[in-house]
């Protein structure tokens, strides 16, 4: 329904929204990888062209790192501290912690780092989730 609208009326930041989550549901319903993942590429750079990004990028951040299922696992690095940024920005604590946290999780995944590097972050993740004091799905 909010593609038809934006086909009507043009472009809001609810239309990007509507994008990304037509991305996704053609990624899990239709399994059409590559289709999902120019969705996703969409959706990405017409955030960047918003004057809401922070917000949206904020929003949006677990579904743009689903959609860029067909790209290598660490060109998600830059789009995770982004988002991270942007969440602390807007207020979203813990969208930003959940960034964090999944930031480590990819470069353990990628073997990017060392290991010491990685338990270093996760620490630091933790102790600033305290001071947040958000008790998020990461569970302290």
């Amino acid at each position: 329904r909010m593609l038809l609208l934006t086909m009507e009326y043009g472009f809001c930041d609810d239309s990007i929204v509507g994008l990304t989550a037509a991305g996704c549901a053609v990624l899990h319903f239709a399994n059409d990888v590559q289709f999902a993942s120019h969705l996703g590429k969409v959706s990405k750079s017409l955030i960047e062209e918003s004057p809401k990004k922070h917000a949206l990028r904020s929003r949006l951040c677990s579904e743009l790192v689903t959609l860029m299922i067909t790209e290598p696992i660490a060109s998600a690095l830059p789009l995770l501290s982004e988002s991270y940024h942007s969440s602390i920005l807007t207020g979203d604590v813990e969208k930003a912690m959940n960034c964090r946290w999944l930031y480590g999780a990819v470069m353990y995944w990628n073997g990017s780092s060392d290991l010491f590097t990685i338990m270093n972050h996760f620490v630091a993740c933790a102790k600033e989730a305290t001071k947040y004091r958000q008790y998020t799905a990461l569970n302290f």
